[in-house]
């Protein structure tokens, strides 16, 4: 299975340098900006061939550039890697949405009409969590982000940072038991 066709690659002469890299891993909004612009379309024609219906294809194609961008990019070592690592990923993501999409099958459950109500107290629940996820450590922040909205496993979590499962394991229970202890119970 491929994720790029030989006709979506922009002039292979043009590739991400080490210092660009750097402004990704920084966060630089500047630097995301221009990657997300640049690699948005090509990624986008690549889920459309990997994925059945065209919304599907489109959301999914902004989940594999915001997930590579805020999680994966972290674990690229060479600038001009950024797009070949881009790729494997857009393979995963679109391999794991079309097998949750086939589980779910097209007409699972009648579509949403009507918005639930707004929760008033929620930007304070936001505000607190926040606060809360400010006092763990990086390597815990990025464990419980992988797990809880990426949806990787320990296993998966072990390989994308460095680290081994046992160790997965005792970053999520001290990051929960940090986050109880910081929130209160009603929230937990």
């Amino acid at each position: 299975m491929r994720s790029y066709a030989a006709s979506d690659r922009r002039d292979e002469a043009t590739v991400y340098d080490d210092a660009f890299l750097g402004r990704l891993k920084a966060r630089d909004p500047d630097a995301q900006g221009m990657f997300y612009a640049a690699e948005l379309p090509l990624v986008r024609r690549a889920c459309q061939r990997l994925l059945d219906g065209a919304t599907l294809a489109d959301q999914t194609a902004q989940d594999v550039l915001d997930d590579f961008l805020f999680i994966h990019v972290d674990n690229v070592r060479l600038g001009r890697a950024l797009r070949g690592q881009l790729r494997g990923w857009t393979r995963t993501h679109c391999r794991r949405a079309r097998r949750i999409h086939r589980r779910l099958g097209e007409d699972h459950g009648a579509p949403i009409t009507v918005a639930p109500a707004p929760d008033i107290e929620f930007p304070q629940h936001l505000e607190r969590l926040h606060r809360a996820l400010e006092q763990l450590t990086e390597q815990q922040r990025r464990v419980v982000r992988l797990h809880f909205f990426v949806g990787l496993d320990n296993a998966e979590i072990a390989r994308q940072i460095g680290v081994s499962r046992p160790r997965v394991t005792q970053l999520t229970a001290r990051a929960l038991e940090r986050l109880r202890a910081a929130l209160p119970t009603e929230e937990v």
